[in-house]
């Protein structure tokens, strides 16, 4: 048996390793402890790396925020050259270089802007000079346009002023050459005699004579060397009694011509005579006078008168009947200035010459003094 010392010794000895490990556990801990102090310093040191890594990134923001807007700056001097601003308008400048800027990247929160270059001045002035050239030929085009369409209707308006010009001359002037003329004037005939110029210019015609000038009225010239033929100085009537009335205009020197009994009338044109028929009518100025296109009985105050194709009879209101009878080429005035009744009976129709008016079975009517309101004769189809 081992004695308490013994054992006690043990003890000590069994404890002693114990000891041993505790001091080998606190070298390794003072081993670590150092490098717990590295650790620290090498984060303070990747801090510090990464503040200055952060002051150079804000420099170098910086930096490009400068380079951007000198390149924006140096781009809106461009801009304002090739638009011929000034370089403070920067509105117009802004607005046009986003219209030609492209936007490339865009890094994180911040946006990098890079800006195509402006194109050089040699380039842009060999843009503008084919702008102008193409310019001006477009405009050239459009003077030449304008003058094809300006000659256009001048040479139009040329044409249509020598037709009218050439109607108007045939209308207000006509020439008959060689002929010999004659009328009845209040019971006077005046013969008319070599070349004869009617003219008639502001409703006023005019017979010009070798050896006189006339001014005329509405009483028919007759020809002295031709039988059976007239002319008329003034604008007449031709009425259709047994027609409802109806009244159409012939335009002065127009002539009316007998053959074979019967009536036509010839009106001349600018370039050709028209002749129509004339039946159951008769002519009237629309003032006083009456010309009869075939054999009529005239009644003035009870008395009758017979006159043949192609004479006619002027009532003066109030003061005398005059009748000219062509076929015995014999003129009476009639005094009718107590009374007057002068009057034209046919079987269908009678003309008051009084009044100026025209009964028929189916009604009475005056006859329209105002001839140039009606329609002219030969353009409708009842009188081609």
């Amino acid at each position: 048996m081992k004695t308490k010392d013994e054992a006690t010794d043990n003890k000590v000895v069994k404890k002693a390793p114990a000891k041993k490990d505790t001091a080998k556990e606190k070298a390794v801990s003072d081993e670590k402890k150092p490098k717990k102090t590295t650790a620290k310093k090498k984060v303070k040191k990747e801090e510090a790396t990464k503040v200055v890594s952060n002051n150079d990134a804000i420099v170098e923001a910086e930096e490009t925020a400068e380079k951007t807007k000198a390149n924006n700056l140096k781009l809106e001097e461009n801009i304002a050259k090739l638009k011929g601003n000034k370089p403070n308008q920067t509105s117009d400048a802004k607005n046009d270089a986003k219209k030609i800027s492209d936007i490339v990247t865009k890094e994180d929160e911040g946006e990098e802007i890079i800006i195509d270059a402006p194109k050089t001045a040699s380039e842009n002035q060999a843009r503008k000079e084919r702008l102008e050239e193409q310019a001006e030929q477009l405009e050239q085009k459009k003077k030449r346009k304008n003058s094809i369409i300006t000659l256009s209707i001048i040479a139009a308006l040329i044409v249509i002023i020598v037709v009218v010009i050439t109607i108007i001359g045939s209308l207000n002037s006509t020439t008959v050459e060689s002929h010999e003329f004659y009328q009845w004037y209040s019971g006077q005939k005046v013969e008319y005699k070599g070349e004869l110029t009617f003219t008639r210019k502001e409703g006023i015609t005019e017979l010009k004579a070798t050896d006189r000038k006339v001014t005329l009225d509405s009483t028919p010239v007759y020809y002295a060397d031709e039988t059976s033929k007239v002319i008329f100085p003034e604008d007449m009537a031709v009425v259709y009694p047994n027609n409802n009335g109806m009244m159409y205009r012939i335009n002065h020197f127009a002539d009316v011509v007998e053959e074979n009994g019967e009536i036509y009338l010839e009106t001349n044109l600018a370039t050709t005579t028209n002749r129509t028929k004339l039946e159951k009518a008769f002519l009237y100025d629309g003032q006083d006078l009456y010309f009869f296109l075939e054999r009529t009985n005239i009644t003035v105050n009870g008395t009758t008168y017979e006159v043949s194709p192609l004479s006619y009879a002027i009532v003066r209101y109030k003061q005398s009947v005059e009748i000219y009878n062509y076929e015995k080429d014999e003129y009476q005035v009639i005094d009718t200035t107590e009374t007057q009744d002068a009057k034209v009976v046919t079987d269908t129709y009678t003309i008051n010459m009084g009044v100026d008016s025209l009964q028929t079975a189916e009604k009475e009517q005056l006859l329209i003094k105002g001839l140039s309101y009606l329609q002219e004769f030969g353009t409708t189809e009842e009188t081609k």
